[in-house]
């Protein structure tokens, strides 16, 4: 049941929304040129840009991830991209403890050193595509904090689960899927 502070909240982040793109003028700009500020439709749902965080893992392999609030809930989600060949975005739809899979630390540590392996989650095939070390920049900013990443992928390869392992032995799970160009939509920029 929503209360009268869940939807002052949902009011006061629409009011807080800047001025929108014309269509020909959002058509210009893709998911790399947004910034704070910045609003995105995606898949038809319209998200206000709460940051902009840097993943890297050499100097030359970097993604990205927005951070997002969803205007008609206040739910966050979070959009990633990179180049690799072609601009490749997904979409975070869910974070969950490690507890919640199938596995544990000693099938990472296996899937990490044999560089294959797979596991169940939720009636689909989830297969080991990489992992390594990598560093998260807040804000885009800074040295980065260093984690150690393991990404899966559905047999479909449609969705995908990644996984961080920070410092403190604290394990986060993304749960996502695949998006296309034509499924985010540039509203404002935020710039």
């Amino acid at each position: 049941m929503k209360t009268l502070v869940d939807v002052q909240n949902r009011l006061d982040l629409i009011r807080s929304m800047p001025t929108l793109l014309s269509k020909d003028e959002s058509k210009k700009h893709q998911v790399e040129d947004v910034s704070p500020g910045g609003v995105l439709q995606v898949q038809g749902e319209t998200y206000l840009v709460n940051g902009k965080h840097k993943y890297t893992e050499s100097p030359n392999c970097e993604w990205f991830e927005l951070q997002l609030t969803r205007i008609k809930d206040g739910q966050s989600l979070y959009v990633e991209f990179e180049h690799d060949d072609e601009l490749e975005i997904s979409i975070t739809t869910e974070k969950l403890k490690l507890s919640r899979l199938s596995i544990d630390e000693d099938d990472l540590e296996k899937f990490d050193d044999d560089e294959k392996g797979s596991f169940r989650f939720r009636g689909a095939i989830y297969n080991y595509e990489d992992s390594g070390d990598a560093k998260f920049h807040k804000n885009t900013k800074g040295d980065g904090t260093k984690f150690y990443f393991y990404d899966f992928e559905s047999e479909d390869e449609k969705s995908f689960l990644g996984i961080e392992e920070w410092s403190d032995n604290d394990y986060e799970v993304s749960v996502g899927h695949y998006l296309k160009n034509k499924d985010v939509v540039i509203l404002n920029t935020g710039k």
